[in-house]
């Protein structure tokens, strides 16, 4: 018998990081906004996400947060939208 769904749990990772800037004479940090990237991130591959995002590696990142869920989808739309490799 063949199963009528797949189910599988993904990952993604939240990275909050910020940047100095000088004000006055004096550093400020400043948020960036918030880069999402699939997977459990460490703070090399969110450093990096983080360059490629803002083209800077002048950053301190702040939090990553790790997500995870279940996603579902029945084989007829998978073999509807999948893409044979």
């Amino acid at each position: 018998m063949m199963r009528k769904t797949i189910v599988r749990t993904m990952a993604t990772s939240t990275i909050k990081a910020f940047t100095i800037e000088m004000q006055n004479g004096q550093p400020v940090a400043k948020a960036l906004d918030p880069v999402t990237v699939m997977g459990k991130a460490k703070e090399k591959d969110a450093l990096k996400a983080i360059k490629d995002a803002y083209g800077t590696t002048a950053v301190t990142i702040g939090e990553i947060k790790i997500e995870e869920a279940t996603y579902e989808i029945s084989v007829d739309d998978f073999m509807k939208y999948a893409k044979k490799v």
